[in-house]
């Protein structure tokens, strides 16, 4: 590949394709994978739960010693079964790549904001600006909007989280901020953790940075910045 400058953009136009692609495959293969999680394993998960139901009902009118520790000893394996398909089925909707939809990606934070606010029972304010992203970083903005948000819900004995998304000229900016304890396993003891690594590369291969801050007044606060297409750029500078 020349690397050049050009009007168009040069090498980082190409970067930036090639980061897309990267994330439309890996969208792709997010999405096989959950479909396999969700339709084959969590059939195969039923048919056991069925399958150790049935036992438990004819142990219960059979004459069969000790049939009573075996009985608990099924209901038990039920009970795993469930918490296991539970698990499952938890895994595909991580898996299962957000959807912006036509309302754009605005409304999509919105909502995944919403559905955050009501699982987690943290308060969840949303505040954004019109914006124009490509399709490839709509998709990365909401995995790593997700991460984040998942984060503060496992990590960061938040009360409240607030988000704030915005263009400028030349980025798109989203930032997440709570008001808990900080992130310390993520950002002091392990700044390489698997969340935020994954969070960066997602960022980077967009040509894009994260940075996140523990906040003196507590909390933590994660910032991603994209850069816009170059003709994004063009058409906001004419908005």
């Amino acid at each position: 590949m020349e690397e050049h400058s050009a009007p168009d953009g040069g090498i980082m136009s190409e970067r930036r394709d090639s980061g897309s692609d990267v994330e439309a495959a890996r969208t792709d293969e997010r999405r096989v994978l959950a479909r396999t999680l969700h339709d084959e394993v969590g059939q195969l998960l039923t048919g056991v739960r069925l399958e150790l139901a049935a036992a438990v009902e004819r142990l219960k009118g059979a004459a069969v010693p000790d049939s009573g520790v075996i009985v608990d000893r099924l209901q038990a394996a039920v009970g795993l079964v469930d918490l296991s398909a539970r698990a499952v089925r938890e895994l595909a909707g991580t898996l299962r790549p957000p959807v912006v939809g036509q309302e754009g990606l605005v409304a999509a934070v919105r909502w995944e904001a919403s559905v955050f606010a009501h699982r987690a029972g943290l308060r969840c304010e949303v505040s954004a600006d019109p914006v124009n992203p490509s399709p490839g970083q709509e998709t990365v903005l909401l995995r790593i909007l997700l991460e984040a948000l998942t984060n503060v819900a496992r990590h960061a004995g938040a009360s409240a989280v607030s988000i704030r998304l915005r263009q400028s000229r030349a980025r798109l900016i989203l930032q997440v901020r709570d008001n808990g304890e900080g992130l310390p396993a993520m950002v002091d003891r392990a700044p390489t953790s698997l969340g935020l690594l994954t969070m960066r590369e997602r960022a980077a291969a967009l040509d894009g940075q994260i940075y996140v801050t523990r906040m003196r007044t507590g909390g933590t606060r994660l910032v991603v910045s994209l850069p816009l297409e170059p003709v994004l750029q063009t058409q906001g500078s004419h908005a």
